[in-house]
């Protein structure tokens, strides 16, 4: 389970090691083997997740999203068990990421996502990672962690809140995808309140 961050305790105190200030990890060691590229891809900017249950977010409370989104990224190639063949050929990612606008919700909120107006968070990532040489699509790597029901759900209840020691995000039900900029790739799916969605095998 990552460490605790509360989501009003301000800024992160280490920096990020891409110069933003959503990431608090350091890159894993690479270990030698063959075909094993190093990436940097430019940042990706103007990315957007919905999230169903919440109104807006304090500076602080984005910097805690940021903060825990990173974390969860890192994990889902680091350290979760793979799921997915994209997990088998993707490593040592350290990932920071910069809220940098946000769309409050204007709408109906409860508990059921499909009738949910979101708050939608604009953001910027960047990503250090480690391939096998056979030179994936970024965007897909971006837009992995959240593309099922199941990696939606795990983001929200052992990174949001579990770690929110002042309930800030208590109310939130969903999250979306990450959706890319008009005209990058192909936009990740919103949530359903239907049961758990097929997990893609990238």
């Amino acid at each position: 389970t990552p460490a605790p961050s509360p989501s009003s305790g301000g800024p992160p105190t280490t920096p990020s090691p891409l110069g933003l200030p959503g990431s608090t990890d350091q890159p894993a060691a690479i270990l030698p083997g063959l075909n094993r590229d190093i990436h940097t891809p430019p940042p990706r900017t103007n990315l957007e997740m919905d999230l169903f249950g919440l109104v807006s977010l304090a500076i602080p409370d984005q910097m805690y999203y940021a903060e825990q989104a990173a974390l969860y990224i890192n994990s889902f190639y680091n350290d979760d068990t793979p799921q997915t063949s994209l997990q088998v050929i993707v490593s040592n990612v350290t990932t920071s990421i910069e809220v940098t606008d946000q769309i409050p919700s204007m709408g109906s909120q409860g508990f059921d996502c499909s009738v949910i107006e979101p708050l939608t968070l604009i953001f910027t990532l960047e990503m250090r990672y480690v391939e096998d040489g056979s030179d994936p699509n970024f965007d897909d790597i971006i837009t992995l962690p959240f593309t099922t029901e199941e990696f939606q759900q795990n983001y929200i209840n052992n990174y949001l809140k579990a770690n929110d020691v002042f309930g800030e995000f208590d109310n939130l039900q969903c999250v979306s995808g990450i959706r890319l900029p008009e005209g990058l790739g192909t936009p990740a799916p919103s949530p359903s309140s239907g049961g758990p969605m097929t997990t893609p095998s990238l």
